[in-house]
């Protein structure tokens, strides 16, 4: 009999988190599913880990390759793929045993729907599911921004795919991005006509809780917000009528504004090595982009210091630094869900 559901798990150097995410899976309620598992060229124990589960269950399949990133990976597994519906699944992660029976009293809802479903952030000490309080059940595709405002969209590791609709548009995860899992949803639900939220937390997210937005560091931070602040622009003008589009502009704008000025800080973070020159000049590129000065004109700046906004309009990144640092707005930049 073929499976059901494929689920494919890109696998990478977690040789201390693989065994957890596997069993699982395993445990599973719902048991019509292939496993995919994709050794993405780990130079730790999690190939030989993957090989060994091979041989004990039927259901799993291993595939062996070249580093090639997340993205690939995933890839790799949908090209053997051959379950009606797909769900992803990293391998630091894990799933309640519900995950799958959950996820399939949905595979029924109209296709052309998009069925979406919390999860839980989870650290070494404590666990909450996000969203905790939303009261949509079924939405229009626009919503998908609010949604992603709320925390749970634009992850492939909470949603359930129809293998179908991959085949048919030939969607798959872009290996020329720096964020893979936004470009592949945003592509999947333009091609959908409602959003469906579950309900359910079965899908828990390992965080390390030594690191989170405010404090963990990217050198080149900006671009990833860049890239998806982009792509979110793209899918507004393909998939969101004229009629709406200006206040989907805003709410998108509302929510990269927290991000975007974050980045700025980012830049003088202490693990950054550039000199101080270097620095003024990257934050200098980033206010001069398009997609930060579209950001500010759209966005609801009524919370931030009207000077500091009125100098990054105006791109004079020198004078906004320096007030900056005079009246700490670091720490007032406060990101603000609605």
């Amino acid at each position: 009999m073929n499976s059901h559901v494929s689920i494919i798990v890109p696998v990478y150097n977690v040789e201390k988190f693989l065994s957890r995410c596997i069993e699982s899976i395993l445990a599973q309620s719902y048991n019509n599913y292939e496993l995919i598992l994709v050794d993405d060229g780990s130079s730790d124990n999690s190939g030989k880990i993957c090989d060994e589960y091979e041989k004990q269950d039927n259901r799993i399949k291993v595939i062996h390759k070249q580093n090639g990133g997340l993205a690939d990976a995933r890839n790799a597994g949908l090209k053997i793929s051959r379950g009606k519906f797909v769900l992803f699944c990293d391998s630091d992660d894990y799933v309640s045993n519900t995950w799958c029976e959950h996820f399939m009293e949905y595979s029924d809802t109209d296709e052309n729907s998009y069925i979406v479903s919390g999860y839980n952030y989870v650290t070494s000490n404590s666990k909450k599911c996000i969203p905790a309080d939303l009261l949509c059940k079924t939405c229009p595709i626009e919503e998908c921004f609010s949604l992603q405002n709320k925390g749970i969209f634009g992850y492939a590791w909470n949603a359930l795919f129809r293998a179908s609709i991959l085949k048919q548009f030939n969607i798959h995860f872009s290996t020329d991005v720096i964020v893979e899992d936004l470009p592949f949803t945003l592509n999947y639900l333009s091609h959908m006509k409602s959003i469906v939220y579950t309900g359910y937390c079965d899908y828990n997210y390992y965080h390390d809780d030594r690191e989170t937005l405010s404090n963990k560091y990217y050198k080149y931070g900006f671009t990833r917000w860049q890239e998806k602040y982009r792509i979110s622009r793209q899918f507004i003008s393909e998939n969101v009528s004229e009629g709406k589009q200006l206040m989907i502009k805003k709410q998108v704008a509302d929510m990269y504004l927290y991000y975007f000025l974050n980045s700025l800080a980012n830049t003088f973070d202490n693990r950054n090595t550039d000199n101080h020159i270097k620095k003024l000049q990257y934050n200098s590129h980033i206010v001069s982009t398009d997609e930060f000065q579209e950001c500010l004109h759209f966005a609801d700046c009524s919370h931030e210091n009207p000077n500091y906004i009125h100098l990054l309009k105006e791109k004079n990144y020198p004078a906004a630094y320096l007030l900056w640092k005079s009246a700490d707005i670091k720490n007032t930049i406060k990101r603000r869900i609605k």
